[in-house]
């Protein structure tokens, strides 16, 4: 079993059809064989029985008995060949014989002796003493009440045998030629079928040696393969995309991280090259202090859209009313920036939606603060929230600069910066990070910019009453 298990997939096709074939032809050439034998036997039975029948007229019952006999005549006429025509007495004696030539045998006596003991027409095959096998037909021959002798006919089953033969011996070639045949049929078939497959396994072997360029060839059908090479390549083509994300945000990832780090080992290099006073040491330790702030909020940034991309917050979910939400974070916005203004325009019924209040409030101040950073400290921002088609949309508006209409179709990309935000100190995850959580909301985020000093809105479009 297992020097099979490990035969190629095309082999073990092939030997299971010529299995199953071969058990099904045995199983038929048995059947027809014994069908046609047994017809046989019933047609030579049936020609015994009318040859019989035939035979009585002419008996010739008129002589005093035990001297029944053939006319001789007839005798002479009924001679066929290897046919049997003999006439016994009541007491087993041969009076007759039309059949010189196949001699009886003790067989053809036993059948003679048990016709007269069951006074009723007996049928057997008997082997004569020539070794030539016969089937017999006793026929008693009732006279005044008794049994007044015996007719025997016969015929060489050779008449059987020969057409059995010939039926044998093409069964026997017939038989294993045919499973030959389809065996090796179903070998070719499954090597054209799975030519396919052996070409998708080939370059599945370039792909997991690193060749992410690679893709299935075109099968040129539409059948179960063509499907499986066509997801092959749709799952190899995201999959690539995803690596050179993930290298481009490992890149960036380094490079954002690496440069508070600089920055902070600079900063003590050069403070302890030589002594300074109070006020240059508070100085140095101030700036590697906002440096280090700054390398924290990137970490939990990172770390943000790390727990996103794994979808681990959905577990969190609850319901949210986003108008009381919206209240609060323009509340603690117009705290920290004095100088804008901000208002929130709101249903008078609750809008609600299901998710995690944390990362709602999260993804809101990320576009008040995106804001102020790009329209200034006095920045006008509108926040409206509104059920529209089915969805609930969060609408933030500013009068900033707005959003050149070249970074649009990237604004949302990881660590992505405007052209004037450069200084501003940003990390360019922000919008990111509001996509990233507005999609594990099972929503959307779409962004309308022009050109500069038109102002930027941002809506968010989350399912009404709950996510995916």
């Amino acid at each position: 079993m297992h020097r099979i298990r490990s035969l190629p997939i095309r082999a073990r096709i092939a030997l299971t059809i010529l299995v199953v074939s071969t058990t099904l032809l045995v199983a038929m050439s048995l059947a027809v064989y014994t069908t046609f034998a047994r017809q046989l036997s019933d047609n030579l039975d049936d020609t015994l029985r009318l040859r019989a029948a035939a035979n009585l007229n002419f008996v010739d019952t008129a002589s005093a008995p035990p001297a029944l006999a053939f006319r001789p005549e007839v005798v002479r006429e009924r001679v066929e060949g290897a046919a049997v025509l003999r006439l016994y007495s009541s007491s087993g004696q041969l009076l007759a014989d039309g059949s010189p030539a196949a001699a009886s045998a003790a067989g053809e006596h036993e059948l003679v002796q048990a016709a007269i003991q069951q006074r009723s027409e007996l049928l057997r095959s008997v082997n004569m003493a020539n070794e030539e096998r016969f089937r017999l037909l006793a026929h008693p021959l009732q006279r005044d009440g008794a049994v007044g002798g015996v007719l025997v006919t016969g015929i060489e089953l050779g008449q059987v045998a020969e057409p059995l033969a010939i039926l044998r011996f093409i069964l026997i070639v017939a038989v294993p030629l045919t499973g030959i045949v389809l065996g090796v049929s179903g070998f070719l078939i499954a090597r054209s079928a799975l030519r396919p497959v052996a070409a998708i396994t080939a370059t599945a072997q370039r792909i997991a040696a690193g060749d992410l360029r690679q893709r299935m060839p075109p099968v040129g059908s539409h059948d179960e393969v063509g499907d499986l090479a066509a997801t092959f390549n749709t799952m190899i083509g995201r999959l690539a995309d995803t690596l050179d994300r993930e290298r481009r945000f490992t890149a960036d990832a380094s490079h954002e991280l690496r440069t508070p780090l600089t920055a902070i080992a600079t900063s003590i290099e050069v403070t302890l090259q030589q002594t300074r006073s109070a006020d240059e040491y508070r100085a140095a330790l101030e700036a590697v202090r906002l440096q280090a702030h700054r390398l924290t909020r990137l970490t939990r940034q990172l770390l943000l859209l790390a727990r996103l991309d794994a979808d681990a917050v959905t577990s969190q979910f609850e319901a949210v009313d986003l108008c009381v939400l919206s209240e609060a974070i323009a509340e603690t916005f117009r705290e920290e920036h004095p100088d804008a203004h901000v208002s929130v325009v709101t249903p008078a019924e609750p809008v609600m939606v299901r998710g995690d209040v944390e990362l709602l409030a999260r993804a809101l101040s990320n576009l008040l603060e995106n804001a102020a950073t790009h329209a200034g400290p006095r920045v006008a921002v509108v926040v409206s929230v509104e059920a529209r088609d089915g969805e609930t949309v969060l609408r933030i508006e500013d009068d900033g600069p707005g959003i050149p209409p070249g970074l649009l179709p990237t604004v949302l990309q990881r660590f992505r910066r405007g052209d004037d935000s450069g200084g501003r100190g940003g990390s360019g995850l922000g919008l990111a990070i509001v996509e990233a959580i507005t999609q594990a909301h099972g929503g959307a985020v779409q962004i309308a910019g022009t050109a500069r000093g038109t102002g930027t809105a941002v809506e968010i479009r989350l399912p009404s009453g709950g996510a995916s």
